[in-house]
């Protein structure tokens, strides 16, 4: 709990001490799913041996100058360095894409699957709702017939709508429960029980679901009670 800005640290085994004059944030070496690992950065001069292998970082200007760099830096190290051999050199572009390029396609894939669920749900919704409403047409021709204001109709049937936008909102989150420990594993910085994750997919079901449930709704309330008494 002190602070370490400016104190003396002992690195290697030749009990060389060195100033830690800053402290780096938590890094990820590999992926990004890589928990945090105790780690220093220091000058290379200040390294007392040659590592059997090293990655070096040189920074450019601009994104054109990455391939004529990365042919620099190879050919300054095969004429200073002979003893030194080159095993590959990487743009960060494609360092970040391997990083995160996996995470990537999953979040794709799932966020058109989410997609896709939303739709089929929406019309689920429009067609319970639907059904519903073609098998109470009489009941609602008469209770209009009787005075019964249209907008009175719309809220029944939407309030029918959002009561199964309720029960699957109830479904859902009990199996994203069960489920979001192995996305967790899968996707960066998403947690087993993410509120906002839950309450973003409530609220997209809960829209959709209105929205699906709206059409019918102003479909009954318009119901003509001559034509429907006709018919029956």
């Amino acid at each position: 709990n002190e602070d370490p800005i400016g104190r003396m640290l002992v690195t290697f085994d030749d009990d060389r001490h060195e100033r830690i004059v800053g402290i780096a944030a938590n890094v990820a070496e590999e992926t990004l799913t890589d928990g945090p690992v105790p780690a220093r950065y220091m000058l290379y001069e200040h390294v007392p041996m040659l590592l059997p292998a090293a990655t070096f970082v040189v920074a450019g200007h601009a994104a054109d100058d990455v391939p004529r760099l990365m042919e620099a830096t190879r050919q300054a190290v095969l004429r200073n360095g002979r003893l030194l051999a080159v095993e590959r050199t990487l743009s960060m572009a494609s360092v970040f894409e391997d990083a995160v390029g996996a995470p990537g396609r999953i979040v794709t894939l799932l966020s058109l699957l989410a997609g896709l669920a939303l739709v089929l749900g929406a019309v689920g919704v429009y067609g319970m709702i639907s059904h519903f409403v073609a098998r109470r047409s009489r009941d609602y021709g008469i209770r209009l017939a009787l005075g019964l204001p249209p907008a009175r109709v719309v809220t029944q049937v939407l309030g029918r709508g959002l009561k199964l936008v309720g029960l699957g909102s109830v479904l859902g989150i009990a199996g994203a429960l069960v489920f979001t420990r192995l996305l967790s594993s899968l996707l960066f910085g998403v947690q087993a029980t993410d509120p906002q994750a839950l309450a973003g997919a409530v609220v997209a079901l809960a829209v959709a679901g209105t929205l699906a449930a709206l059409v019918p709704a102003r479909r009954a309330s318009r119901t003509d009670p001559v034509t429907v008494l006709r018919e029956q």
